[in-house]
């Protein structure tokens, strides 16, 4: 492959990102939260769902972000009634996260929205399509994990 055809690729590439990345977040703002809001508020449902326990370090490496962001973050969340942050019985270090019923509204609605834009994304690919485009996005991240 030449330079020229590597550059496509990344073009490509950056170009779906950009694109899925501002149409996910048009919807999100429709729904009053952020995408980084967004993201964070799945993550904290499906751990607690899962009984995991849900450190501020646990979320920051998740998220790829620093400390402060992740504790402004977590205070927008709060403050807009999604979440419940309280001092663990256990250890008074550690946090507590409880989602509230308007949390688990956001997250159900949070996950429509990218269902919905999965869909565009696959729209008119025949299954086998949609399994070779799989199969080859994840060689495409193991490829970029190694790096």
């Amino acid at each position: 492959m030449n330079k020229s055809e590597e550059r496509v690729f990344g073009s490509c590439f950056g170009s779906i990102s950009h694109i899925l990345y501002y149409m996910s977040d048009q919807r999100l703002k429709q729904l009053g939260i952020t995408h980084q809001q967004g993201r964070l508020l799945g993550l904290i449902y499906d751990n607690i769902k899962a009984h995991h326990v849900i450190s501020r370090h646990y979320l920051e490496e998740s998220m790829d972000l620093r400390g402060p962001t992740v504790t402004s973050l977590l205070n927008c969340l709060e403050e807009k009634g999604y979440v419940i942050r309280t001092i663990s019985k256990e250890d008074r270090r550690a946090m507590e996260l409880i989602i509230t019923p308007k949390g688990e509204q956001l997250v159900s609605d949070i996950r429509e929205v990218f269902n919905s834009m999965e869909e565009k994304l696959l729209q008119g690919m025949t299954k086998e399509e949609i399994l070779t485009l799989r199969t080859l996005l994840f060689k495409v991240y193991d490829n970029l994990l190694k790096s």
